[in-house]
């Protein structure tokens, strides 16, 4: 996502490299000397030694100065937003060439995923929710949702190539044919979710263009 933000367009490459590899850098340095800090004052009983790990991520005082002052506090936090996921969606799905129309569907398997890494009450929620379903309604939930993750995969890889084709202005053509190959190719594993909707929503017609077609 943040490769094919970074080549979104020649005119603002500049800036999000400078962004990305300079600002974030540095920022993420300070970030990790704080942490490296607390944690040698709660290790503090430990040797010297023992703590190299830790005392060789911290900054020197010029070091940690240096890093703040050449950008406030104030334009880091801009910057980490506009490099955060909603921002990412919303910029990629409007930029030159149309954007990536549908990306923003993305957002809601985010959010999911964050749930479940946060352990916060809808992630805990979600095997419990599982466990709950038939055993037909589970077997398939859980190969619509191994075909998803794989999916997954190619939908990135095809989406790092378009950002980088459109970046260099190479024909597109080619990668719009690998992914109508495949399409065919993963067409088993998403029968899957076909007959999951039919088990959860009774669905049984696809609309036209649908995989369940």
């Amino acid at each position: 996502m943040k490769f094919a933000y970074l080549l979104q367009s020649e005119t603002t490459f500049n800036a999000r490299f400078h962004e990305y590899s300079e600002v974030q850098f540095e920022t993420s340095l300070m970030k990790d000397h704080k942490k490296a800090a607390a944690t040698v004052s709660a290790l503090s009983g430990l040797g010297v030694e023992w703590l190299r790990p830790f005392t060789d991520r911290l900054l020197s005082d010029d070091e940690y100065r240096e890093y703040s002052d050449r950008t406030s506090a104030q334009e880091r936090r801009r910057i980490d937003a506009s490099w955060g996921f909603t921002n990412l969606l919303a910029t990629l799905s409007k930029g030159e060439e149309g954007g990536f129309k549908g990306i923003t569907a993305l957002a809601i398997g985010y959010s999911t995923a964050s749930h479940i890494q946060h352990a916060d009450f809808v992630g805990v929620s979600l095997p419990s929710d599982r466990e709950a379903r038939s055993v037909e309604n589970r077997n398939y939930l859980h190969l619509s949702h191994l075909g998803r993750l794989i999916s997954d995969v190619f939908s990135m890889l095809f989406l790092r190539l378009m950002a980088a084709y459109r970046f260099l202005g190479i024909d597109e053509a080619p990668i719009k044919d690998a992914m109508a190959a495949l399409d065919d190719l993963l067409s088993p594993m998403l029968e899957a979710q076909c007959k999951w909707a039919e088990i959860e929503y009774g669905v049984t017609d696809a609309p036209s263009g649908h995989w369940c077609a």
